[in-house]
């Protein structure tokens, strides 16, 4: 569970390419929000997102829009061993497209905002090639613009049905910095519901609820967040694990290769690897 910082790319597409296989396990990916507007394609994938606190299953293909600040979450349970299985995110930051086009603006011409769109959206097959078309460096600039704007077009055209909460919940935004401020310390079901003032069968169920998983499996998916990037950055093993709040380094590792699918070794190698491909001298 985090707080993913505003990326300073106007645009900027994140592709899972070599996708875990859900066949043999749940992949949780951590509780977050974000300061821009995220466009999550789905492909192939059997499994669920969590949009403040909305449950949506997922269809063959899958298109979700979820505004700022809107917490997420999403449950990976089968698929990704065929060819087009794909998992990815677009995400588009208004506020730095304000000094060339305000989409806040367009759309309150329509009696629109950002918080009055369809989390799910229709028509994957466009969206995405509009997409792909808004990433492409060497169309024209003002191509890629307008496209960008017809992407809007698109999914301002959806029917909302959802009820839909402006603000994220003081509850949630209170929960993320809280697992993001301790997540190095130990910490229980019965902290976090106290630090509430809740009961912790309330507590268990409200965040079930709001994200389909229990608070210790997030947690970890915290953690282990984390770990990669401790990982990625030299840590060891054991120093990745202790940072992250484990105690035990054996257990550390039996997590980490449930979320991620291979062992912290395995990753930081191949990591390493990857980095001395990408800068041979």
């Amino acid at each position: 569970m985090f707080k993913e910082f505003t990326r300073p790319a106007v645009w900027l597409l994140d592709v899972k390419k070599e996708l875990p296989d859900f066949t043999k396990k749940t992949v949780l990916s951590p509780l977050h929000y974000g300061d821009t507007i995220e466009i999550s394609f789905v492909r192939g994938i059997i499994g669920e997102t969590y949009i403040n606190g909305k449950r949506f299953e997922y269809k063959d293909k899958n298109v979700f829009l979820i505004p700022p600040k809107y917490l997420h979450t999403s449950v990976y349970k089968s698929g990704g061993s065929k060819k087009g299985d794909m998992i990815c995110t677009f995400h588009i930051n208004v506020n730095a497209l304000e000094s060339i086009v305000n989409i806040k603006n367009l759309l309150l011409k329509d009696n629109r905002t950002i918080f009055d769109l369809a989390f799910r959206c229709d028509d994957f097959d466009a969206m995405w090639e509009t997409v792909q078309k808004i990433l492409d460096e060497n169309r024209s600039f003002i191509s890629r613009i307008i496209d960008l704007l017809h992407l809007f077009e698109v999914i301002a055209s959806q029917k909302s049905t959802d009820s839909h909460c402006v603000e994220l919940s003081k509850t949630a935004a209170k929960l993320i910095d809280l697992i993001e401020e301790n997540y190095k310390n130990k910490i229980t079901v019965k902290d976090a519901a106290d630090f509430f003032g809740y009961s912790t069968h309330y507590f268990c169920k409200w965040f079930k609820k709001e994200t389909g998983a229990t608070f210790t499996e997030f947690l970890n998916s915290v953690r282990i967040h984390h770990a990669r990037i401790y990982l990625s950055s030299g840590y060891s093993v054991e120093q990745a694990s202790e940072q992250c709040g484990f105690s035990d380094s054996s257990y550390f590792a039996k997590v980490f290769k449930n979320f991620v699918g291979v062992p912290p070794k395995t990753y930081a190698l191949k990591v390493q690897k990857e980095k001395d491909c990408k800068n041979p001298w």
